[in-house]
């Protein structure tokens, strides 16, 4: 579900009329993280660490507010501004060829087993698909990009995107754990 917002009367309209206006809108922030326990449960318990950290990111972006305002299309194809109900993601792997891919879009549950069967599903139809190479449709949902670089370690990432087309999504990546 997605509530529509109008921007003459938002609190954030100021701030939105400045960036909004940006030929590249977009901020990056980077941090290190202590995952040192995420890293010892999967060991231990055999799961995806891809899978796992997804779960974490999406769970701690639905609970910050901010993170469900994003851009929208209405019924009549009219860009807008929405506050969506939940945020979900799409995940990049490489399918059986090699290359690129992404998965459907995962929608996040507080029910970690239920989330990360989803997301074996959605990573194994990504893998499995050599055709499918297309970031999945931006429907109705406040959705992100995730993506991870595990064979090198880095402090700073920037993805492409298409300047033609307003986005608000986050595009989330991490490299390599040591």
């Amino acid at each position: 579900m997605k509530q529509k917002i109008n921007i003459n009367n938002w609190s954030r309209e100021k701030t939105f009329q400045i960036f909004n206006n940006f030929d590249d809108p977009y901020t990056g922030v980077t941090t290190r993280l202590n995952i040192t326990n995420l890293v010892e449960f999967v060991k231990n318990t055999n799961v995806s660490f891809y899978g796992t950290m997804l779960y974490f990111v999406l769970m701690s972006l639905n609970e910050i507010e901010h993170f469900k305002y994003g851009y929208g299309r209405d019924e009549q194809d009219n860009l807008n501004i929405y506050k969506y109900d939940e945020v979900a993601a799409t995940a990049t792997v490489l399918n059986k060829i090699g290359e690129l891919n992404f998965t459907r879009y995962i929608k996040f549950t507080n029910d970690y087993i239920k989330f990360i069967k989803e997301f074996y599903g959605a990573k194994s139809d990504a893998e499995n698909n050599v055709e499918y190479y297309k970031i999945p449709n931006q429907d109705n949902m406040n959705k992100i990009q995730v993506t991870c670089l595990p064979w090198i370690r880095f402090s700073n990432f920037k993805d492409s995107i298409n300047k033609a087309e307003k986005s608000s999504k986050p595009k989330i990546c991490w490299g390599r754990i040591l």
